[in-house]
């Protein structure tokens, strides 16, 4: 359940986390490790342009792939990359009544995906959207085959005000609030650094236009000095 890697070509690792199973049954096992607990996050709604690309290219947090649902948003290499776990063809088999996952984490989880990849810009029908590109290039990249799925939630579609809602989160609350907080930061830097980029432009037109005004205004002066000089010596 933990690590549901099923190994492609010839590249296979562990995980970067793992579940100590010993004398409690697999549901147990499970339930020790997700619960449920007090949402971090409260009362914050993601922006509609929160989503795994606008991650990767405008927090500069890449986004990896994985197999583990132990590791699932959580934020490694000096918080530079998220793992994302992508077999959503398992979770969907969760959510049946004898699922061994913690009740509602395979949807929360699903919920968290569609967020992510939501369907309208990473979905079959978007193939030559740049959003597709990445998504098939990390996909290049990962260590096994990726399942699709991720990226075709219907159910949980983009239209789905409660994928927004952070409060909704209840296993994954923290992580989501973390990355979200990533990326506020960077996108309200950015506002910043457009605003003094804007401001700086302006004051280096107001100086230049000071400065051509002070030249020009000294050349007339330049010439009215020179013609009252004549006038003196040749009334």
């Amino acid at each position: 359940m933990c690590n549901t890697r099923f190994p492609h070509g010839t590249h296979w690792s562990s995980s970067r986390s793992s579940l100590q199973w010993n004398d409690s049954s697999l549901r147990e096992c499970a339930a020790s490790y997700f619960y449920l607990a007090r949402p971090e996050y409260s009362g914050i709604r993601f922006s509609r342009g929160f989503d795994a690309w606008a991650l990767d290219e405008k927090a500069g947090i890449s986004v990896q792939l994985t197999d583990n649902l132990v590791d699932h948003l959580r934020l490694v290499d000096n918080d530079t990359k998220v793992l994302v776990f992508h077999y959503a063809s398992y979770l969907g088999a969760q959510l049946e009544p004898l699922s061994i996952l913690p009740e509602g984490l395979a949807d929360e989880t699903l919920k968290s995906l569609a967020l992510l990849f939501p369907e309208r810009e990473f979905g079959p029908r978007s193939t030559k959207s740049k959003r597709a590109a990445w998504f098939r290039e990390i996909s290049r990249k990962s260590e096994s085959m990726v399942d699709r799925r991720m990226t075709q939630l219907p159910k949980h579609s983009m239209y789905n005000n409660e994928v927004y809602t952070l409060d909704s989160y209840l296993f994954w609350n923290e992580r989501l609030g973390i990355l979200r907080d990533a990326y506020e930061n960077y996108s309200q830097k950015n506002q910043i650094e457009r605003m003094m980029s804007r401001t700086s432009k302006a004051q280096m037109y107001t100086f230049w236009i000071a400065l051509m005004a002070t030249v020009f205004f000294g050349f007339v002066q330049s010439i009215e000095g020179g013609w009252q000089i004549y006038r003196s010596y040749y009334p």
